[in-house]
Formats: C-alpha cells, structure tokens, sequence
C-alpha cells in the first residue's frame, strides 16, 4: 500500500519532469493552507488594497520559476512550509512598500466621502438622449399620422404649451371638450 510519503515522491519526481497534472495535484494539496497562512498575515489596512490570492499566485509564479529547487524537501509538510514562507515573504515585502515608504504609504491616504458630502453632482442630465428624442418624436409621429384632424391639432397646440382655453378658442370648441379629448387619448395610452 502506497504511503503519504510514496505519493509525495512520485509527485516531486513528476514536477521535476515538468508535468501540469503534477504542479496542479501540488496546488491542490497545497492551497487552504498557503491561502490561510497568507490570509492571517494580512493586516486590516492591507486587506482593503490587496486579496489573500495576489500573494498566493506571486508565490506560485515565484516556486515555478525555479522548480529545481524542488528536490530539497523531504516531505510534503516541508514543501508546504516553505511555500508559506514564501507566500509570507510578498506579504512583508508588500506590507514594508505600503508602510516604509512614503510613496506608497496607506497610513497617507484620506477617505475623501465626507469632504464631497455637501457637494451635489449632476451626473444624469435632465435632458433626453438625442436617440431617446429621436425615438420620441417617431412614436409622436406614429400616433398623430392614427388620430383625426381636429386631435392632431389638439395634441399639436398642447404639445406647444397652448393652455386649455387657447386650444378652446383656436378651434373653436369648449374647453371643456379640449379636456374631454385629452383625457380620452390619455386613458386609451395607457390601456
């Protein structure tokens, strides 16, 4: 029967012959571990700016790189402690740009909501899209070219701003009427 250390073996001996099955069986043994240790390194502030999976995959790309470095671990326990300290490394590394240096300083940066809060911006203009007119005025179009004279020029002079008693008056019916018709055409728009 094959032990844990027969498998971890043939494993190295497979990853020192280049095999993708190989490197991803490594991965898979090796990620929840390397991943946590990652993760507990990460600081709060750090964790804001980087995920726990940007050092892992720097890890990898590093270990891959010089894979013959492989045949010095005994065990699969070694190999993963290694990886951690790899992994562990490009946090430090990372965390020293981010909190040594003055130009990459997290401790320097501001949150900048409450200093826009008062401000107001517009950002949607109240006015339609040309293609949103565009269609409009097409639907427009299409909905006089079905109505009788005296509804177009109804609809026409209230689309102009007439008010009720000037539409009345142009065309020479009540306004009552005029109020009549638009609210007709208004309910059968909707229905």
């Amino acid at each position: 029967m094959r032990t844990r250390e027969d498998h971890f073996n043939e494993l190295i001996e497979r990853l020192k012959d280049n095999s993708e099955d190989a490197a991803f069986e490594l991965f898979e043994l090796c990620k929840y571990r390397v991943y946590a240790a990652v993760r507990r390194r990460l600081n709060r502030q750090m964790r804001t700016k980087f995920d726990s999976q940007d050092f892992v995959q720097d890890m990898w790309a590093s270990f891959f790189t010089n894979i013959s470095q492989i045949s010095r671990f005994n065990t699969e326990d070694e190999l993963i402690g290694f990886l951690i300290r790899i992994a562990g490394n490009k946090v430090a590394d990372e965390y020293r740009k981010r909190f040594k240096t003055e130009k990459h300083d997290i401790n320097r940066e501001r949150y900048l909501g409450d200093a826009f809060s008062s401000l107001t911006f517009d950002v949607v203009s109240p006015d339609p899209s040309p293609s949103a007119e565009a269609m409009a005025n097409e639907r427009w179009d299409q909905m006089l070219d079905q109505m009788p004279p005296v509804y177009k020029q109804i609809l026409q002079l209230r689309r102009t701003g007439a008010t009720m008693q000037e539409i009345a008056d142009q065309i020479k019916v009540s306004e009552r009427t005029v109020r009549r018709i638009l609210k007709n055409l208004t309910m059968n728009e909707v229905n």
